[in-house]
């Protein structure tokens, strides 16, 4: 490894008239590639001291003008140009013809960087300040023990399907290795409607029959009881377990409520637009890989398929998916009721 000294010694043979990397790097007995290194560097640190020309600095002090407007909407303040093609149609608007390329290039050496908008349930205030409260009071609630953490069990429903969801990156050597993920609309390819439940050391799946099919059904009230709550009040009721579903409206139908209340299953309060609060959520998507592992192609095949990958997942890892209800309700807070 080379030292301050050696370079600075190639520096100074290389300012000498008619020197060359060859005979900079003869005469000190160094590598061909390292003078050449050095002396790249030297020119690429000419390159970037270079003063950018008097037309370039004001159009960049324009767009990063632009860039940082910003409007108040509901409470909420927003990027009034949040994108290079809207800054370009404002500096069209001021005779400055530019590319969007290099209105890109500009917001990069202002400092900006294009970043993926994340999806949330809900940005109305109002439905934000519920789950704010609604976090608070049952954290506080969890807390005290009652109910107990360990003892809640969470349910939802999921389509699951023939559609590839598996990871989304892959390691290959070349790119012809690449499998190329397939995505239909779920109309388009085999699918089932799911519903399940999960608790420490407890789960519990049921498939829902295809629409079209004898016997198919619309999951009202009646159903939801039949087929969903009928084979698990029991063993809720024994073990003490307290009971989460969202709000939907066949979850929330008078008959449900009294169904649980005469089963003795305490409910658990549930804050409308809250996804990312049930930990089901997360089982899915591990559902949802282990299916796509099967490779299925059919409604039969996804049939069969649904059990083995629900089997497949490890107790520990939904144990652990339950016991995190208490640190999402935190983080909740902590973002005042914002997913």
């Amino acid at each position: 490894m080379h030292g301050p000294e050696t370079r600075g010694a190639v520096k100074a043979l290389l300012r000498q008239p008619r020197a060359t990397i060859r005979s900079v790097a003869k005469k000190l007995k160094l590598s061909w590639s390292y003078v050449k290194n050095v002396s790249s560097a030297k020119e690429q640190r000419k390159r970037r001291a270079r003063k950018s020309s008097l037309s370039v600095k004001m159009r960049r002090a324009k767009v990063s003008q632009f860039a940082k407007q910003r409007r108040v909407c509901n409470g909420k303040s927003f990027p009034l140009y949040p994108t290079a093609r809207s800054i370009v149609k404002k500096l069209e608007q001021q005779h400055i013809f530019v590319s969007v390329k290099t209105v890109q290039r500009d917001l990069r050496a202002a400092g900006f960087r294009s970043r993926v908008r994340r999806f949330v349930p809900t940005r109305d205030p109002k439905v934000l300040q519920r789950r704010l409260t609604w976090a608070k009071d049952t954290l506080k609630a969890l807390q005290r023990k009652d109910p107990d953490p360990d003892g809640v069990v969470f349910s939802d429903e999921h389509f699951v399907s023939c559609n590839e969801n598996e990871e989304r990156t892959m390691w290959v050597k070349s790119p012809d290795d690449l499998c190329p993920r397939e995505r239909k609309r779920l109309g388009n390819t085999p699918h089932f409607m799911i519903w399940g439940a999960i608790g420490v050391g407890f789960r519990h799946l049921v498939v829902l029959p295809l629409r079209g099919e004898e016997g198919a059904f619309r999951l009202d009230a009646d159903g939801y009881i039949r087929r969903c709550l009928s084979p698990i009040a029991q063993t809720l009721a024994k073990r003490g377990k307290c009971f989460q579903q969202d709000n939907a409206r066949c979850h929330i139908a008078g008959r449900v409520k009294q169904y649980l209340a005469r089963k003795r299953i305490r409910l658990i309060d549930w804050a409308p637009y809250s996804p990312d609060c049930n930990p089901i959520e997360q089982a899915w998507r591990l559902l949802d890989i282990e299916i796509a592992k099967m490779h299925c192609q059919t409604s039969e095949e996804l049939l069969r398929a649904i059990p083995k990958a629900w089997a497949a997942i490890p107790a520990e890892k939904l144990d652990n998916l339950c016991r995190s209800f208490l640190s999402k309700l935190r983080a909740t807070i902590a973002r005042k009721g914002s997913a």
